[in-house]
């Protein structure tokens, strides 16, 4: 046999002993030549096996992809790879994480799942920070971590009740901060209170509800009823003026209170005399005024005080000219500080 050809190369084989020369140089140059130039692909020699390889330093591809993968296996890092790495695995979890080219290291994965799926948004900026939604309850919820809620800093609040949006329009509440504000300050929403009750805020910025024995302080001349000015007192006293007043007829043995309330009324033994003994002491001693009203014999009367304190006060009618002690009714106003 002259010569013959190889299986993986094609390469021209010469018979030893068979071949004259000079065609076995001839075809033996051809060979060494087809040799020299081959690259292992199909028909250019043996292809070579992944045990033949030993990639001992970064493999480009040179711009080109990576096909007919069934899986790629990552080695986690065991730091931030100081290296541009677009895609690596890192931390006790073999979490991955995608690095974009400027810096961004981008979590894909976080404890076991995935980042960022439907509803969600994770690593806000890294760790467990994230925004979900509650499809349940049409919630979006806002966490700095696992279960700790995150604060929020925006510009103005539209708040609409659930489920009017965008019908119909308009009904909604818009919440902002004044435009003349000087520094921050924080507003603190106060439990429930156990009844009905006032609000107030103090200067650190805490709603709370007024205790019922807390009165607030308002300037007279700006608190109104009905629209008309209420004055409380023309002098800026420690505590506000309490009025009693009360009309009461004498006729019967026992007085009879026709109208007021505050106080109760008594004979005191001595005539025509009556004790009112108000319900709540007064601070100070008040101002009593007291006017006859009617009797029976039609003469003219006259209705006096005496002996005030801030807890009661005496009060007589007199028939004019005769001095008599007389029954009769009578009305009566105390005015003092409250206590």
């Amino acid at each position: 046999m002259a010569n013959t050809i190889s299986p993986n190369m094609g390469l021209i084989v010469p018979g030893i002993g068979t071949e004259p020369s000079p065609t076995w140089a001839s075809d033996l140059n051809a060979s060494l030549s087809s040799i020299d130039s081959h690259n292992h692909s199909f028909g250019q020699g043996v292809q070579i096996t992944p045990d033949g390889l030993n990639i001992n330093s970064n493999l480009t591809f040179q711009n080109n992809s990576a096909t007919g993968l069934s899986g790629v296996q990552l080695v986690i890092q065991a730091a931030q790879p100081s290296t541009l790495l677009n895609l690596y695995s890192y931390g006790n979890n073999g979490d991955l994480y995608w690095n974009d080219g400027s810096g961004h290291l981008i979590p894909i994965t976080s404890n076991g799942s995935v980042t960022g799926a439907s509803g969600t948004i994770t690593g806000l900026p890294s760790g467990t920070a994230s925004a979900s939604f509650s499809s349940g309850t049409g919630t979006f919820v806002f966490q700095q971590a696992t279960n700790t809620a995150a604060n929020i800093d925006a510009g103005s609040l539209i708040v609409r009740y659930p489920g009017s949006y965008p019908t119909p329009s308009g009904n909604y509440v818009l919440l902002q901060a004044s435009s003349f504000l000087s520094s921050g300050y924080s507003l603190t929403l106060p439990q429930l209170p156990s009844a009905t009750s006032f609000l107030g805020i103090d200067t650190s910025g805490n709603i709370t509800p007024f205790i019922p024995a807390t009165n607030p302080n308002f300037s007279g001349k700006n608190v109104m009823a009905d629209s008309q000015n209420v004055v409380v007192s023309a002098n800026p006293n420690t505590n506000g003026l309490l009025i009693i007043r009360g009309v009461v007829s004498t006729f019967t043995t026992t007085p009879i209170i026709y109208s007021g309330e505050g106080f109760t009324v008594s004979r005191t033994g001595v005539g025509d005399s009556f004790l009112v003994t108000f319900n709540t002491s007064y601070g100070d001693v008040p101002s009593v005024t007291v006017a006859y009203s009617d009797n029976q014999s039609n003469t003219q009367t006259f209705a006096t005080t005496s002996l005030p304190s801030s807890s009661s006060v005496t009060i007589q009618m007199y028939e004019v000219g005769s001095g008599l002690v007389s029954a009769g009714v009578f009305s009566f106003i105390a005015i003092g500080q409250r206590a």
